[in-house]
């Protein structure tokens, strides 16, 4: 990740200061200019300031992100940064603390004594490096049945590099859950979905599955005050939970959209990416998901195969996606490349990334809804 630099945050102030609070999250608006957003156990979770949104993840990092001139900037905070952000919170929550009543009191007085640098540590005990996650589904309670990506060999993908894959067992499983629990606390109230992870958590055994999703039901869903389902990545490969009848059985308890890296509709370029399954393997997973009423995702990467690729792998994917039973309720993620993706092509200058994603996007968007998706802003 490139442009990590140092952001300034942070005035005095003494007045102007508003709080906000639902079942969720605890707000604190400054002078309209500053705002600071907190989970019911009082972890600082986001903050906008000087236009810039900033979401902080559990494991200690953060990113800052804003539109300017039409563009999308993304940059990661250094400590620094991250450092003066958590003073000039701390700084609106001892404003509102004079005006703050009841819960509210009770609130801003656990986000002031809330030990961030402890929290991360802890999260570390509790989870391995999480790669990736849709961007709908940043703010997910993770659990991650499987460590890793049992596949791990996709040229492009750097997320799980260095890492042994590994399916947990029933009682890992199990523990894994309770750990959750008491790690988020009241916090689970922020979180509205369960991601099934790492990579392909539907390549686990579906007892496996089931067991998982009814002890999360269990012991998480119930401090989860706006639940909305089970979310998992899958390739579509025949390793993957993908007839007609498992994804039934993991939509009775639950499971609601399932998220497919396809990349590129074109087989030989698939080929290069190192990509596991075929194209017909994907095809027919999707299908059988849709036809048991499970909700897909498909993720589309922009700019792969370089120059020399760059219109086949425009005119299939979007003929391979047009052929899917998709609709109003599925999403298309256009995801721009970064860095190598095993083809030895010049890369797509950023214009003609641009002009790239713009065609995909319109040939796309009578198909199921587009979306973009940068890598970049993830954090977890």
């Amino acid at each position: 990740m490139t442009g990590i630099i140092k952001i300034t945050f942070g005035t005095l102030y003494s007045g102007g200061v508003r709080i906000h609070t639902n079942q969720a999250v605890l707000s604190v608006f400054v002078n309209d200019s500053e705002a600071y957003f907190f989970d019911r156990s009082g972890r600082f979770v986001a903050a906008w300031q000087k236009g810039w949104f900033i979401s902080l993840g559990l494991s200690g990092r953060s990113v800052a992100r804003r539109w300017k001139e039409g563009r999308r900037e993304i940059r990661p905070l250094k400590p620094t940064g991250i450092g003066e952000l958590a003073t000039s919170a701390e700084r609106a929550l001892r404003a509102a603390s004079g005006s703050a009543k009841g819960e509210e009191r009770l609130w801003l007085g656990r986000a002031l004594t809330f030990d961030s640098a402890q929290d991360s540590a802890r999260f570390r005990q509790v989870y391995r490096p999480i790669g990736i996650l849709p961007p709908d589904h940043y703010n997910a309670c993770v659990v991650q049945v499987t460590e890793g990506c049992g596949w791990n060999q996709c040229h492009f993908c750097s997320f799980y590099r260095g890492q042994t894959f590994r399916l947990k067992d029933r009682g890992e499983i199990l523990s894994h859950l309770k750990k959750i629990a008491a790690f988020l606390g009241d916090g689970l109230s922020f979180r509205r979905s369960i991601f099934l992870g790492e990579a392909n958590a539907l390549q686990a055994p579906l007892d496996l599955l089931v067991y998982t999703m009814n002890a999360a039901r269990r012991i998480l869903v119930p401090l989860m005050t706006d639940f909305r389902g089970f979310y998992s990545f899958s390739e579509g490969s025949p390793n993957s939970r993908s007839s007609k009848a498992e994804f039934k059985t993991l939509a009775r308890l639950g499971l609601q959209r399932v998220y497919f890296g396809l990349e590129t509709g074109q087989s030989a370029l698939r080929g290069k990416l190192r990509k596991p399954g075929t194209l017909e393997s994907m095809g027919e997973s999707i299908a059988n998901a849709k036809a048991a009423g499970v909700k897909v995702a498909i993720v589309l990467l922009a700019g792969t195969g370089g120059t020399r690729w760059a219109d086949r792998h425009e005119r299939e994917s979007i003929r391979f996606i047009r052929r899917l039973p998709l609709d109003e309720s599925d999403i298309v993620f256009i995801s721009p490349l970064y860095g190598p993706d095993g083809t030895t092509e010049p890369p797509l200058a950023a214009g003609i990334m641009e002009d790239q994603i713009t065609r995909l996007r319109k040939a796309l968007r009578s198909q199921a809804r587009v979306a973009p998706y940068d890598i970049r802003e993830f954090v977890y």
